[in-house]
Formats: structure tokens, sequence, C-alpha cells
């Protein structure tokens, strides 16, 4: 229903950002036209841009109109859209305009708590059976391309080296990538949920994509586990940690104090931490203003 577009320089795992009104800044933009958002990944590629075009299932107002369910996603199995429902409405409680990766690591670690209770009060054993193989599997995956990402980020810090020679190193851990990933469907007897992700190529956007999702849900996860379980208090907590300088926000929800004195945190950065420019308010693109879910 929404087609999003995600790039990155050629030599960073830092995804580029657009900034609009309500919203903030996001690293990435997106498209209910699927020819315009190609155009636009066009645009980028021409301009040296690693770029990733990946389509989105739902998408949240942040509690400014009433969200959709669409007809689509009914044809989801029912874990899938039990989890899609839990993470798109968890986002109008935390939201930090700007953060990315606060927002959506957020909303995944709802999702997988509002998922284990879901299954604990109405789940049958066949669902639980079938959610706990999904996530096991995509726990795989995440690993998979985390370490790939972390693997660039580290060759990209490393200095003294030509473009040539990044370029040749960095293809050798992509190429590394689709071999792992090879050998990990294998271990799942064959299974082939990724590999539509896998066929549009890995590069740094891609990877930046799935990380935005995921880098800090164990943070998110043990700010749930200081204030046992309480879902009120945790996103108090959470709230209060997003109003911190973004350098500070995954510090603060292990428990840190604040620091004593920090530079004003700029609401749009040239570069998301760890890891969705025109102003023009418009409806061509609802990721604009809005967090997704995407569809690996």
């Amino acid at each position: 229903m929404v087609w999003n577009v995600f790039s990155a320089p050629e030599f960073s795992v830092a995804l580029d950002t657009s900034c609009f009104p309500v919203a903030g800044c996001v690293a990435y933009r997106g498209y209910f036209n699927e020819a315009q958002a190609q155009a636009d990944a066009a645009a980028r590629r021409a301009a040296g841009r690693d770029v990733v075009v990946g389509g989105v299932s739902a998408y949240s107002t942040l509690g400014y109109l009433k969200d959709p369910l669409l007809s689509t996603m009914l044809l989801y199995p029912d874990a899938t859209l039990i989890r899609t429902v839990i993470h798109e409405l968890s986002h109008p409680s935390v939201y930090v305009a700007g953060d990315t990766v606060f927002n959506e690591s957020y909303a995944t670690a709802v999702e997988e708590e509002g998922m284990r209770r879901w299954l604990a009060a109405h789940g049958t054993p066949a669902l639980r059976e079938a959610d706990q193989l999904a996530q096991s599997r995509h726990t795989d995956f995440e690993a998979l391309l985390l370490d790939a990402r972390a693997q660039l980020e580290a060759l990209y810090a490393q200095s003294g080296l030509t473009d040539d020679e990044r370029r040749t190193r960095k293809a050798g851990v992509l190429q590394g990538v689709q071999t792992r990933y090879a050998a990990l469907k294998a271990s799942w007897g064959g299974y082939a949920g990724y590999d539509a992700f896998f066929a549009r190529g890995i590069n740094n956007a891609s990877l930046g994509a799935v990380a935005a999702y995921a880098a800090l849900v164990p943070d998110f996860e043990a700010l749930l586990a200081r204030v046992n379980g309480d879902i009120g208090a945790f996103i108090t907590a959470a709230r209060a940690c997003g109003a911190r300088p973004q350098a500070e926000r995954a510090a603060c929800l292990w428990g840190a104090e604040p620091q004593t004195s920090h530079r004003s945190h700029m609401p749009c950065p040239a570069a998301m931490r760890r890891v969705r420019a025109s102003l023009t308010f418009t409806w061509v693109c609802a990721a604009r203003w809005s967090p997704v879910r995407p569809i690996w």
C-alpha cells in the first residue's frame, strides 16, 4: 500500500533523512505510488547513494486520524496481523520527532511484549507454535544483517584505505551475507520467506532499514524489566528518555542519569544515530509524517 525509499552514502551505514512538519526527520521517504518511489530511488542511485525500495504493510498517523486496517492485511497469518496491530497502535504513546530508530525500536519492543501477553491470554497452542517459529527465523535474519552492518561500519571507519579498496572489501562483506543467508535458509528447511528481501540486493540502505527497527529493542526490553513489566511506567520512562538529547537516549533506557551539560539536540541531524528534503507538506506520501511497518 506504501513504498518506502531508504538510502545511504556509499561508504556509510547511516541512513539519509528527510524532514517534515509534525513527524520531524525520518530515515526514509514513502509514497502511495510505486512509480514515484522508483523514480526517487533512481535519482538517488544516480547521485551515488545505496538505495532500497521496500513495501509497507501498515502505518500509524500517531493518533491524529483513525489508522487503517486494510483488507489486504486480513490475508496475513493470524500472528502477523496481531503483531502489526499492536506495533502500529503503540506509536501514538511514544513518538520522538527526528529519531526513527528510537520510535521503531520502541514499537517493536511493545509488539514483542504485547504479543507475548496476548498469546498467554488468548492464543492457541498452534498459534503460539507458529509465532515462535516465525520469530525464531526473524531473529536469525536480523542477527545476520546487523552483524554485516557492524562489519561495514568498522570497515568505513578504517583510515588509510582508498575508495577502490573500500568497494572491494564492501563487496566481500555483502557477498558473505548472501552466502550465509543460503546456509540459514537451508537450516530452516528451505523456508523462502526472506528471498524477496535478499533478491533486491543487500547494501548500506537495506541494512540500515533493518537496524532502524531492531537496534534499540534490547535497550527498551531492559527498561521494561527495570519497571517489572508495568506498561504504564514503561511508557512514562520511555517518554522521559525520548525527551533527552539523542546521544543520551540509549543510556537512559538502561537507567543512566542525565548529563550535567550537553549540546542542544538538533531536530534534524545529517545522520541517524546507530544506524526514513523538502518541507512542503503534501499528501503524496503518508510515510513523510507517520511511522510505518515494513514488509521484509
